[in-house]
């Protein structure tokens, strides 16, 4: 009797422990597929970039023909996503010279924003009957930048994603090179004289400082590669514009100076976000 007790509490126990590992098992094999399910998610969302082309589309024309008979295109791109567009370039093929044409904008195109007009060439063919190759531009989100190409040929995107960089401020900060226009001596329809003071203890050795024309949706530039010694004055720099000042709108200023500790500095400061970024040499 106490050897069929023996027995029958051993198969118990047996029966109880195959219910437990059966039940764990159980657990453990939906949360693989709950673990996989998640990663699935995961790899799916990575796959895409921040931003997709659809999101981007453009509007593109051909000019009339040059006097010389060349034929140019230009166009825009409409930023329809929820972030910060730049570093826009499309490269296409004219079939009618197996040429590639790139037409490039890299300035900075907010959420909503059109861009500035930009443009390629010269071309041959029709504005149908060239090819896209390759669209490739660059996402600001997050503290991050996304470098993104799409290959039209194959349907696919590549990207890259790194954090920002933590530049130091530079050591001559845009608000001490100001700025002011003036109509030069004998007036010249559309154009404008630009100088700058530098109020920095540095010697500036470049100044560009590029514009938004909301009259012709482009853009002007006012460039200069003179030396301007601190508490000086440049010389006038020429600018094409518009009839009013109000036209113009400030995108990006880059400067140049020598740092005390003889490295050249290269400042661009962008007026949309409202940073810099310092190259040293």
């Amino acid at each position: 009797m106490k050897k069929y007790l023996f027995f029958l509490l051993c198969v118990l126990l047996f029966t109880g422990c195959e219910d437990a590992q059966l039940e764990t098992g159980e657990n453990s094999m939906v949360d693989v597929e709950n673990n996989q399910i998640n990663s699935d998610d995961k790899s799916k969302a990575a796959a895409e970039p921040p931003v997709l082309i659809e999101e981007l589309p453009m509007e593109m024309h051909l000019l009339d023909p040059q006097p010389d008979g060349r034929i140019y295109l230009e166009g825009t791109y409409t930023n329809n996503s929820d972030q910060i567009v730049d570093r826009f370039s499309i490269e296409m093929l004219d079939p009618s010279t197996n040429e590639r044409i790139l037409a490039s904008e890299h300035g900075t195109v907010l959420p909503g924003e059109v861009s500035i007009t930009f443009g390629g060439g010269p071309v041959k063919s029709s504005l149908e009957e060239l090819e896209n190759l390759k669209l490739s531009y660059q996402v600001i989100h997050d503290n991050k930048t996304t470098r993104i190409e799409y290959d039209y040929k194959i349907g696919e995107y590549s990207f890259d994603t790194y954090d920002e960089e933590a530049y130091p401020t530079p050591e001559v900060e845009f608000e001490e090179l100001p700025y002011s226009f003036e109509q030069p001596p004998n007036p010249i329809p559309n154009y404008w004289n630009c100088s700058y003071t530098n109020n920095s203890k540095m010697t500036i050795k470049s100044f560009n400082l590029t514009m938004h024309n909301t009259q012709t949706n482009r853009e002007s530039v006012a460039a200069s590669p003179d030396t301007v010694l601190a508490g000086e004055t440049s010389p006038n720099i020429l600018i094409d514009g518009s009839e009013s000042l109000e036209d113009l709108i400030p995108l990006s200023l880059k400067y140049s100076y020598n740092a005390e500790d003889g490295k050249e500095v290269l400042v661009e400061y962008n007026y949309k976000t409202k940073k810099y970024i310092v190259d040293r040499f």
